[in-house]
């Protein structure tokens, strides 16, 4: 769900006065709660991370794609983690939030390297 802030963030850019930053962070977190336009932040992250972050666009889709990796070495020292929830963000470890999504538990080890796709489809 695209939230207020990342909202406001592509108005700001369609009027020239953008400031805040494009989507360059991804985080996961273990609420589930459903998100609201209002929220700020994910309900409880978990990882957030810069550097295996990857971003895809298609015109025959319309759709852009934002791609996280956490390898099997991270987070650090917390493993096995439960992850439910998926944020795009302008920064680390504060920045705007462009948008919040939750899935179904995942619970991911220290064996196992995951990928997160968030997909934004244009029309």
């Amino acid at each position: 769900m695209f939230l207020n802030q990342g909202k406001n963030n592509i108005r700001d850019l369609l009027v020239g006065s953008f400031v805040i930053g494009s989507p360059s962070y991804a985080a996961v977190g273990s609420d589930g709660t459903n998100p609201v336009s209002t929220n700020t932040a994910l309900g409880s992250e978990i990882n957030r991370t810069r550097r295996v972050f990857d971003s895809k666009n298609s015109a025959v889709t319309k759709q852009v794609e934002f791609e996280m990796i956490l390898p099997s070495t991270e987070p650090s020292g917390i493993q096995p983690i439960f992850t439910r929830e998926i944020g795009i963000f302008t920064g680390s470890p504060t920045g705007s939030i462009y948008s919040r999504s939750v899935f179904s538990e995942f619970e991911k080890t220290g064996d196992i390297e995951v990928q997160y796709i968030v997909a934004y489809r244009i029309e």
